[in-house]
């Protein structure tokens, strides 16, 4: 017999290069994953290091600059309120420049919380009362809130008074800058010219470094366009800690990227009727601290127990579902104008919880804003109370509200109340400032 060695490979199957390819596809599929991931941890690293460099910048801007103090806001030749010497921080609008008498007053305890946002004035056009039914007010929800289950009136969703002591008419009259872009936005934002001033200048066409040099000899100032990017912000929402102390201020400064600046006319959702909305600022009702165990002194109203971090959003479903982000933020913005409807609703739920029973819950004033961060949330699905027409969504906060909202025994609520989801809120500082 004549032995056969084996002959030599001369090269792969096709199965080894099929388990080749699998393995480097894998390899290249979880590559591919790690740069989108990366992309978007870097984003939200540089996100939060803009947005805690500004909020020092706004802590130190709101000491350094005085921004609140008192008489910024009483003087009329520098703030642009209605009616010398009321206090916005004390007395709401209602009382003096835009409808229905009898508004809430404050002569002791905290002052009312307003929103102080220069910025959002200056953009939309300066002044104070853009008419009688574009009032501005920050995180109104009327229209979109649905009236009082308690009395059937208009629920308590009126929003903040949106206040700012820089008067445009002032820098318009002695020809200097108003210095609002200056302070409110991030200095490291980019400053871009506008189109036809790039084509009207045939020395300097650059579309991101304006040109500056050229002086109008009427005003003295740079002739150029310059547009702000004003990829980051902040306003302040707060109250004078104390009626009878015009010193001491407690809030919240409010870090914004890409923010919008806009009102228009829209039709509301819930009322069928046309309201002003604000951009960036959707109202829907808010019931906070939702639970079905609910625990009732002496009736049949009282608060979900254990349920202190849950906050259940619900509105129709002819509106778009609202962009709560987790790690972004929702505020209790339930806000009631009117001093006799404040009173009737807030002795309903003095009578249904009387503090001396009820010591485990504050009872807050029906004027706040409650900022919460938002630690998960469920899906936007059909309404969990039941109701046609309306949707709903969980949302678990990382701090406990702040105020309950008083419930029925089927964890409906008494009054409703009204939160804010602004999409474009990085982060919240809460501060005690002091004025001089």
């Amino acid at each position: 017999m004549i032995p056969r060695l084996p002959r030599a490979r001369s090269g792969i199957t096709l199965t080894e290069i099929l388990i080749s390819i699998l393995i480097m596809g894998i390899g290249m599929i979880s590559l591919a994953v790690l740069f989108p991931i990366g992309l978007l941890r870097l984003q939200s690293a540089a996100r939060m290091s803009r947005g805690t460099y500004l909020g020092e910048s706004a802590i130190h801007d709101m000491s350094t600059r005085n921004l609140l103090a008192s008489l910024s806001f009483l003087d009329p030749a520098i703030s642009p309120w209605y009616g010398a010497g009321v206090n916005p921080w004390l007395q709401d609008t209602v009382s003096y420049g835009g409808g229905v008498a009898g508004g809430v007053f404050r002569s002791v305890g905290p002052g009312l919380p307003v929103a102080y946002d220069p910025l959002w004035r200056y953009q939309t056009g300066g002044g104070y009362y853009l008419g009688a039914a574009m009032e501005g007010r920050f995180a109104s929800g009327i229209g979109y809130v649905r009236t009082d289950p308690g009395d059937g009136g208009i629920a308590s969703a009126y929003g903040l008074q949106r206040l700012t002591n820089f008067n445009p008419q002032i820098y318009a009259n002695n020809g200097t800058n108003n210095p609002v872009p200056d302070i409110f936005v991030s200095p490291e934002d980019v400053i871009f010219e506008e189109d036809e001033a790039v084509a009207q200048n045939s020395v300097n066409t650059s579309p991101v470094v304006p040109d500056l040099g050229v002086i109008n000899p009427v005003t003295g100032l740079p002739s150029g366009l310059p547009t702000n990017d004003w990829h980051y912000s902040w306003f302040f929402t707060g109250q004078q800690s104390d009626a009878n102390n015009s010193v001491v201020f407690n809030g919240e400064i409010v870090i914004c990227e890409n923010r919008e600046f806009n009102i228009e006319p829209a039709m509301g959702p819930a009322s069928g009727a046309q309201v002003a909305h604000v951009a960036g600022e959707t109202v829907v009702e808010g019931i906070f601290g939702f639970g079905s165990n609910i625990v009732t002194f002496g009736g049949t109203a009282g608060f979900a127990a254990g349920a202190s971090n849950t906050v259940l959003l619900r509105w129709p479903d002819g509106m778009e579902d609202p962009d709560v982000r987790v790690g972004g933020w929702i505020a209790d913005v339930t806000y009631e104008r009117t001093s006799s409807v404040d009173a009737s609703r807030m002795h309903d739920v003095l009578s249904a919880a009387p503090p001396s029973v009820n010591q485990q819950f504050t009872l807050a004033p029906m004027q706040r804003c409650y900022w919460y961060q938002v630690a998960k949330k469920s899906p936007a699905d059909v309404d969990l109370l039941g109701v046609a027409g309306w949707r709903s969504m969980t949302v678990w906060t990382v701090s406990p509200v702040r105020a309950q909202t008083l419930l029925n025994a089927n964890a409906s609520p008494v009054h409703v109340n009204a939160a804010l989801v602004m999409p474009s809120v990085v982060n919240v500082y809460a501060r005690t400032f002091y004025t001089r």
